[in-house]
Order: C-alpha cells, then structure tokens, then sequence
C-alpha cells in the first residue's frame, strides 16, 4: 500500500492530459524508432576511432530524426484551446 500510495500521482498523471492524446503518449514507438536507427548506423560503421566520433554519428541521426518529426504533426495541439468537453473525444 505504501508503494502504490507513493507512486499514485507518477503513475495517474497521464490521465491529466486530453484523451485524444492518450494513444499517442502510452506508445514508445517513436523512441524506439530512435534508437533502431542509431544502433542501424552504428552496426555498419562497425568501429569508431573515439568515443567522441561515435557521440557525432548519434547526435548527427538524432537531429535527423528530429528534422523528419518536425514536418509531421504527432500531436494535435490545437485540442488545447478548444472546450474541454469536446476535447475529451
């Protein structure tokens, strides 16, 4: 119970959010995208000569990445200002 009383808040604060976003805010996928794609580039690199050449080649996909989600839209944001009972759909 002490757990489950500590951690209450942490693990109900998703709800807070509109529920239109929900399905899009419990998935990782976009995460997980990131990282199969850092691991992809660095497999075929095979070897780096430093740690910092490594750091450049993840730092270089991962503002790749974020070049490509910037031209999509992940979350509709433009729920926010609208009235809260239509927002709840």
């Amino acid at each position: 119970m002490e757990c489950l009383r500590e951690g209450f808040a942490s693990a109900t604060c998703f709800f807070s959010f509109l529920k239109a976003h929900w399905k899009r805010l419990r998935s990782t996928n976009g995460l997980e995208r990131l990282h199969g794609e850092v691991k992809r580039r660095i497999c075929s690199v095979r070897a780096f000569p430093d740690r910092a050449s490594a750091l450049r080649l993840i730092t270089a996909v991962a503002l790749e990445v974020t070049g490509i989600w910037d031209d999509r839209r992940y979350l509709d944001m433009s729920l926010l200002n609208s009235t809260p009972d239509s927002a709840a759909t």
